[in-house]
Parts: C-alpha cells; sequence; structure tokens
C-alpha cells in the first residue's frame, strides 16, 4: 500500500517536468513564428521565410508551409510558392472544403506566374538551366521557372557549348534553340501566353493576404487535457485516503473499547491477557490504515497542484494555437505548433 501511494505522488511530481521539455520546443517554435508574422507584416519577406522555417523545423505542422508560400510568392518565386502549397494540401490530410477551394486558389495563383522555358533541337545535348541538369534535347516538357532571368547552357555532342541568357516574363514562355557547332546569342522572349490566366503586361498581381498575429483567446474556460487527467488522479486518491481513514478511525475507536474493556476487568483476570493482543491488533493495523490516508492525501495534494498548474499556465500537450494568412481571399489557418 505505501509502494503505491509513493508512485501516485512520484508520478505527479515528474508529469511538470517531462510536460515542460515539449512546452520548452513548442514556446520556442511559436517565438519563431510570431516573429516570421511581424516580418512579413514590415514586408521583410525573406527574414520571414528565415523564421517560419525555424518555427516548421521545431515543430513541423503543415499550416506554416502556407505562410512559407505566402513569402515565396512576395519575393516573386512562385516555382517554391507552389511547392510549398501543393505541400501543405498534401499534408495536412483531413481539410475542410472551404479551405482546400482557398488553398487551391491560391496555388492557381502562383502557378499562373511561372514561366516556361522550352529548348528544341537536334537530339543528344546536355541541358543545364541556371547549373542545374534538366537532361537530354529535346525536353520532354517545358520547365517551370520563376520569372526573371535565366541562363541556359547546352553542351552538345560535338563538344561544342552554347550560353542563352534568357529573361522570362510572368506566366511567358521563351523557347531556345539548340544549335551545335555555332556561336550563339541571347534568346529573347516570347510573350506566349500558358493558358493558366496569366495578366497581361500592366496587369497588377494580387499577392496573398499578410499572415496575421495570433487572435485573442476565443470566450470561456480552456480546460487542459491534462487538467482532467491531474484532477481525476487527485479526486481518486483523496477518495482511497478518505476510505483509510475512515478505516483507521474506526480502528481507533476500537481501540478505545478494548483499553476500557481492560480498565473495567480486575488487574488478575484471565482475559486481560486476550483484550491486550487483540488491542495491539487494532493499534497495528490502525497505524498501517492511517499512514496509508497520510500518503494518499499527500498524493491527491501533489495531483491537484498539477492540475491547477495547467489550468492557471494554459498549458496542455498541444500549445496555443497560431494563426496563418492564407493566400488571395485571406484564408485563416489554425494550427498547433
Amino acid at each position: 500500500m505505501h509502494r503505491f501511494a509513493s508512485t501516485v505522488v512520484l508520478m505527479a511530481a515528474l508529469v511538470v517536468p517531462a510536460h515542460a521539455l515539449a512546452q520548452d520546443d513548442a514556446a520556442e517554435a511559436r517565438r519563431h513564428f510570431d516573429a516570421g508574422v511581424r516580418l512579413f507584416q514590415a514586408g521583410d519577406f525573406g527574414r520571414a521565410l528565415d523564421e517560419f522555417r525555424d518555427a516548421y523545423r521545431i515543430r513541423p505542422h503543415p499550416s506554416v508551409l502556407v505562410n512559407m508560400a505566402n513569402c515565396y510568392v512576395e519575393m516573386g518565386r512562385p516555382v517554391e510558392a507552389s511547392e510549398h502549397f501543393e505541400r501543405y494540401l498534401r499534408e495536412s490530410g483531413e481539410v475542410a472544403p472551404e479551405r482546400r477551394a482557398e488553398v487551391e486558389r491560391a496555388l492557381g495563383q502562383a502557378r499562373a506566374a511561372l514561366g516556361q522555358v522550352r529548348v528544341e533541337g537536334p537530339p543528344g545535348s546536355m541541358i543545364f538551366l541556371d547549373g542545374a541538369s534538366m537532361g537530354q534535347t529535346p525536353l520532354s516538357r517545358p520547365a517551370e521557372v520563376n520569372p526573371g532571368p535565366h541562363i541556359v547552357e547546352l553542351r552538345h555532342p560535338d563538344g561544342s557549348v552554347q550560353e542563352e541568357r534568357v529573361e522570362v516574363e510572368r506566366g511567358g514562355s521563351v523557347t531556345v534553340h539548340s544549335r551545335p557547332g555555332e556561336e550563339a546569342g541571347t534568346t529573347h522572349p516570347t510573350d506566349t501566353s500558358r493558358g493558366l490566366g496569366a495578366p497581361g503586361p500592366g496587369a497588377a498581381e494580387s499577392g496573398p493576404a499578410p499572415a496575421s498575429a495570433p487572435p485573442p483567446s476565443e470566450g470561456g474556460l480552456r480546460v487542459p487535457l491534462l487538467t482532467w487527467v491531474a484532477g481525476g488522479v487527485a479526486v481518486g486518491a483523496l477518495a482511497v485516503g478518505i476510505a483509510f481513514g475512515a478505516a483507521a478511525l474506526s480502528q481507533e475507536a476500537e481501540f478505545d473499547d478494548v483499553v476500557a474493556e481492560i480498565h473495567a476487568l480486575p488487574p488478575d483476570h484471565p482475559d486481560i491477557a486476550d483484550l491486550q493482543a487483540d488491542g495491539e491488533a487494532v493499534a497495528d493495523a490502525q497505524r498501517a490504515n492511517a499512514l496509508a490516508a497520510d500518503l494518499f492525501f499527500v498524493g491527491a495534494a501533489a495531483a491537484a497542484g498539477v492540475a491547477v498548474y495547467f489550468l492557471v499556465t494554459g498549458q496542455d500537450d498541444e500549445p496555443p494555437a497560431a494563426t496563418v494568412g492564407v493566400g488571395p481571399g485571406s484564408l485563416v489557418l489554425r494550427h498547433r505548433f
């Protein structure tokens, strides 16, 4: 009995340090996330992206990918933005239909901003786009790139090297023609539309809604799960302690009755020895029950303290929700780090 009571107290004492370690990671992730929100709202998208990356590294959650995608959109990098929107849709599991629709719309707008680089010509030339190998001519499909300048290098089978510097417009397409053995100049972009809703010249780009700061907590008292668990342990330990205490009180009264009976008999009465033995047995049982009651009361107090700690701090296995702005339409995603 004593060993069980000690275990209850020990478990209650260990809950806080173990939970605190998890909360340290959650707090650190939230710190980076909040810093990313502030930097995003200040227009410092590069540093905001770094903060969101750190938050995701510490406590990965698909919703952080959306803010990373927003940063890439603002930085004019729709390739990376599309990849992160797509990762969110893959990793987020069950998503509300309206939320998925908003993210898919943001993804569509990011993909509409992609440029294309086509390479045509005799087969066998190695293709490198901005230093990365893309295979051989002819490309089976256009390479999707961010708007802006790019370098296409062709290494022909005859040993000659062709380098083309191209400028790709938002939603535009550029074709590079492979010319083995010839001096090549700069290939100029064409204005071929890709049929993805790319805006015409001078059209304003609709960027994503900025990430928003965490909203105030909703009304009502939120009781963390660990508060319920610790509270249940406290109630159970208290109930067992009361049972042992009641038994101890009953045995104390029984012991007093034995003592009174002994005092009522003459000193040389033959029953005194038996009564004394009974009294000692009752006293031993009373002391054991009283000790068990004390231990369970201590366990109940410790568990109650843990319950109050989690209730006051509002901490749980899941840290406070963060809020994320997602693409055009100001979709707001809540998540927990």
